[in-house]
C-alpha cells in the first residue's frame, strides 16, 4: 500500500540506541474495544488481532506469547505510549526496535479477557510497506519524517520511541535511508536537516542525493544523539514526479555513529518568506 502526506514536523527528540521504557497501564476487567475502533488486517501480526482508531493502534490477544513479548511490524507513526487499554497503573513496558520488527515486552498482563493492548500514536495509524510518497504543504515545502524513511543496511532503522522519533543506531557507514516524494514540477529546493550527534562523534561527512544531483554536509556535534539541530545544507534540482527518491548516506564515519535524523525539509527557493527557514532551531534532549 502507498500513502500520500504533506507532513508537519512535530518537535520531538530522537536518540540512537533502540531499547527505551515507555509507559502503559494494565487492563482492566471493563476492557473493550473503543466505538471507533475498526480492523486494520494491513498490520500482520504473528498472534492477535490489530484494530486502529484515529490515534491508536489496539491488538486482541486470545492469549500471551509463551516469551512474554508481541512482536510486530514497523509502522509509519511515533508509538508515544504503550498500555494495556482501560486502566492507569504507572507501571511501564518497554518497545525495542529492529530494522523491520518491533517487540513490546508484555507485563502486568490483566487476568480478565479480552486482552487489550493499545499502542497509542502520533497520528492515524499507518502500516509501513516500504514506501511512503510525501507531498508539499501550502507553501511547497516537502517535510520528509523519520518515520516515513526506508532504511538499508546491518543497523540504520527508524526508532518510534517518543524521545527519538529518529533515523538512528548509524553504526554502519554503508547502511543508508530513502524517502519517496512527489512534486508538480521541477524545481530547485534549498535543502535543511535536523540532525544530532553524540559528543565526540561529530565530523562524518553526508550527502543527500536525488537522481544525479547532491549536497554534502560535515555533521556537527550536538552534544548529545537527542540534541537536535536544524542545518542548511544548499540546494537541489528536484524533477517533477509522482514517486521521486531522495536517498541519505555516509560518505565517512568519524565516529562510533554517523548521527540520528529526524527529518529532512525541502523549501523552494523561490519563496524567500525567512518563516520557513528552520537553519539554527533546536530542539535539545530531556534525558541525558
Amino acid at each position: 500500500m502507498t500513502a500520500s502526506f504533506a507532513f508537519v514536523p512535530a518537535r520531538i527528540c530522537c536518540g540512537l540506541r533502540p531499547l527505551l521504557l515507555i509507559a502503559f497501564t494494565a487492563g482492566s476487567a471493563s476492557a473493550q474495544l473503543p466505538a471507533d475502533a475498526k480492523p486494520f488486517p494491513e498490520l500482520k501480526l504473528e498472534t492477535g488481532i490489530a484494530y486502529s482508531t484515529p490515534k491508536s493502534v489496539i491488538v486482541e490477544l486470545k492469549e500471551i506469547p509463551k516469551d512474554g513479548k508481541l512482536n510486530l511490524p514497523r509502522m509509519a507513526n511515533v508509538i508515544t505510549e504503550a498500555r494495556w487499554l482501560g486502566d492507569d497503573s504507572s507501571e511501564s513496558m518497554k518497545l525495542h526496535s529492529e530494522i523491520d520488527e518491533w517487540t513490546v515486552h508484555l507485563k502486568n498482563v490483566p487476568a480478565a479477557k479480552p486482552l487489550l493492548l493499545e499502542l497509542v500514536t502520533d497520528s492515524v495509524p499507518l502500516a509501513f510497506s516500504g514506501k511512503v510518497i510525501a507531498g508539499a504543504d501550502k507553501d511547497g515545502v516537502i517535510t520528509l519524517p523519520a518515520k516515513f524513511a526506508k532504511t538499508h543496511g546491518e543497523k540504520l532503522r527508524f526508532e518510534p520511541q517518543p524521545h527519538k522519533n529518529t533515523v538512528g543506531y548509524w553504526t554502519v557507514a554503508s547502511d543508508f535511508a530513502e524517502w519517496r516524494l512527489k512534486t508538480d514540477k521541477a524545481a530547485t529546493y534549498d535543502v535543511e536537516i535536523f540532525q544530532g550527534c553524540g559528543k565526540g562523534h561529530g565530523g562524518s561527512d553526508i550527502e543527500i542525493r536525488v537522481g544525479d544531483q547532491k549536497v554534502s554536509l560535515q555533521v556537527k556535534d550536538t552534544g548529545h544523539f537527542q540534541n537536535f539541530l536544524w542545518r542548511s545544507m544548499g540546494q537541489l534540482r528536484v524533477p517533477a514526479g509522482d514517486d521521486i527518491t531522495l536517498k541519505l548516506v555516509a560518505v565517512k564515519k568519524a565516529g562510533g555513529a554517523v548521527m540520528d535524523c529526524r527529518a529532512i525539509r525541502l523549501i523552494p527557493a523561490e519563496n524567500k518568506d525567512p518563516r520557513l527557514r528552520f537553519e539554527g532551531q533546536e530542539d535539545r534532549a530531556t534525558q541525558q
